[in-house]
């Protein structure tokens, strides 16, 4: 009696220790063939169990797969069993435990399956001692959900016990709990690992869809950058002013590389024609209406002997509602436009306006001459007359400027109000001695202190000059 006491109780402290060291390494490690291998070596340590196999179960394909074995001359790593096929499959499709106590009708049975089918994947399944008497297999469950099969094996006819069993099946339930945490950390490897690679693809989608972006824009930038060059051409060189101006100063600047404004000079009998165009919008629409505006301003000059302002203007008007070639319901297009002859033998100065004022700046007071309430182009305003021209006398030493809407529509950051006509005729007065680029100067620089952090709202041009 004491004898078998002796026994079980040396039995009971060896169960606890594998339970034990099994436990230990599922804490330190959450590799499953690692745990796997560890758990048989200890099983034949603690319990000469000496052959045992551990298979993970693969559910998309209804196979078992052999992770891990001991006591094998080969260890067959890799090699599946189907779900449903022998004992181990048997067990796992039944999700019970099965004890054999004697193999050869089982194997002999499997053998002939597989030698009558010529099935290689069946044959494949029997993995294992070719001439095992008992079998012990074990389904591995964690809530419910089958993972695995731990299976031990003897060549023993009727070797193992119901200690055996009850052993084995806890090593599974702990192999099990392990396993499971296992495969959801290689699940969350395998997700971050597919994170990694979407990311990355990202990135590179990321990084050629900004150098193509990069391209466009530098395409873009430098297509620009030409056509400012080429709007440029189209405005009058400052060595042409200066031969004949006594003074002149000229601010030309688009809201972007480009704009729809322009200022314009052009020799005429024995006086000159200055001009001043602000057209619709800004930026690659404005720049391409003020090439037309100024081709078709240069045509009707070179084609026609006009002496009349107001002819010059109303020609302007009707051969640039043709070139647009739109009707009256559908034409948004157009410009407000000054322009001014002057004969400096004659010591006088014609004004014509549609839309834009020129502030006459004398030794006296700024005078503002208005221009009609009518644009170039536009439909809106077609039924509109054109005001007869208006001629002003001029002394040595009067200053005359035209400014695009850019300054007079200019919001203040403290005063949320325009800079306004009211601002500009007392910047003039202030200013009427000083030259004229530096009255032009001074005005952008007043009006960008006056603008503050506000966006700049459209191209601003000024021309200043007082004839000879």
């Amino acid at each position: 009696m004491e004898d078998n006491l002796e026994e079980i109780l040396e039995r009971k402290t060896k169960e606890l220790e594998i339970v034990q060291r099994v436990a230990v390494a599922l804490n330190a490690s959450n590799e499953v063939k690692t745990i796997a291998l560890l758990m048989l070596q200890l099983m034949e340590e603690y319990f000469d169990f000496q052959h045992s196999i551990l298979l993970v179960l693969r559910p998309e394909e209804g196979l078992l797969e052999v992770v891990a074995t001991h006591g094998y001359e080969v260890d067959n790593l890799g090699k599946t069993i189907r779900v449903g096929m022998g004992v181990i499959g048997m067990v796992a499709k039944k999700q019970r435990l099965m004890r054999m106590a004697n193999l050869g009708a089982q194997r002999k049975y499997m053998q002939a399956i597989s030698k009558n089918t010529g099935n290689e994947a069946v044959a494949g399944q029997i993995v294992g001692l070719p001439d095992a008497e008992s079998q012990v297999a074990i389904p591995m469950m964690a809530e419910d959900r089958l993972l695995g099969v731990l299976s031990i094996e003897s060549k023993k006819i009727n070797f193992y016990n119901p200690q055996d069993e009850t052993l084995v099946t806890t090593l599974a339930n702990l192999g099990a709990v392990s396993l499971k945490n296992a495969l959801y950390l290689q699940q969350v490897e395998e997700a971050r690992e597919q994170l990694r690679e979407i990311n990355e693809n990202l990135e590179q989608l990321v990084t050629e869809r900004t150098k193509e972006l990069a391209d466009a824009h530098a395409d873009i930038v430098s297509s620009i950058s030409y056509a400012s060059r080429i709007q440029r051409e189209f405005i009058p060189r400052s060595t042409t002013l200066q031969d004949h101006l006594e003074d002149f100063g000229v601010v030309w600047q688009p809201r972007d590389v480009v704009g729809g404004d322009f200022y314009w000079f052009q020799p005429q009998g024995n006086g000159y024609l200055v001009g001043l165009g602000d057209c619709t919008g800004h930026g690659v629409p404005g720049a391409f209406m003020s090439l037309v505006s100024i081709s078709t301003l240069n045509r009707i000059v070179r084609e026609n002997d006009l002496k009349d302002l107001s002819s010059l203007l109303k020609q302007f008007d009707a051969s640039l509602r043709a070139q647009l070639g739109r009707s009256e319901e559908e034409n948004r297009d157009g410009l407000d436009f000054g322009l001014c002859h002057f004969n400096p033998n004659e010591q006088r100065l014609r004004f014509v306006g549609a839309k834009m004022s020129l502030f006459h700046i004398n030794s006296e007071r700024v005078n503002e001459i208005s221009g009609a309430r009518k644009s170039i182009g536009y439909d809106t305003a077609r039924k509109r007359p054109f005001r007869d021209e208006i001629e002003i006398p001029y002394s040595s030493g009067d200053t005359f400027l035209m400014a695009s809407d850019g300054v007079i529509d200019q919001m203040g950051s403290e005063t949320r109000m325009c800079y306004g006509k009211q601002r500009l005729e007392k910047f003039l007065t202030e200013h009427k001695e000083d030259p004229a680029q530096q009255i032009c100067d001074d005005l952008i620089a007043t009006l960008s202190a006056y603008r503050g952090d506000n966006t700049v709202l459209d191209d601003v041009t000024v021309f200043c000059f007082r004839p000879n």
